[in-house]
């Protein structure tokens, strides 16, 4: 991968493709999570909230322990998402989940602003 003042040059490889392809887009995200085990996460806003005690793995250590609406265990103004809640979500990996579960994330943001 590279950055320059067009974007992010990709170097991708498909799903049970062979060939290499490449892209320059605007932006990338990783909805990934993390590798197996939320303490071997290699991302630096994770690794630092999980240090300073913010943050903590779910009972099993693979994502974040969260609460039935999302909210990180312990925090009032935290949630999380998508794979980073597969420890109580276990299949929470699909577009359809996540976007039911981003749904949610926001009526209940609503409900804490009074809205």
């Amino acid at each position: 991968m590279t950055d320059d003042d067009l974007g992010l040059t990709v170097a991708y490889r498909r799903r049970g493709a062979s060939r290499l392809d490449e892209g320059c887009f605007a932006y990338m995200i990783n909805c990934t999570g993390p590798l197996g085990t939320i303490s071997r996460t290699r991302d630096p806003l994770l690794k630092g909230m999980l240090a300073d005690g913010l943050i903590r793995p779910d009972n099993l250590g693979i994502a974040l322990d969260v609460d039935e609406r999302s909210r990180v265990a312990g925090s009032n103004r935290a949630w999380a998402m998508g794979p980073l809640t597969k420890g109580r979500y276990w299949e929470i990996i699909a577009v359809p989940d996540i976007r039911g579960q981003a749904a949610a994330v926001a009526d209940d943001i609503a409900m804490e602003l009074g809205r």
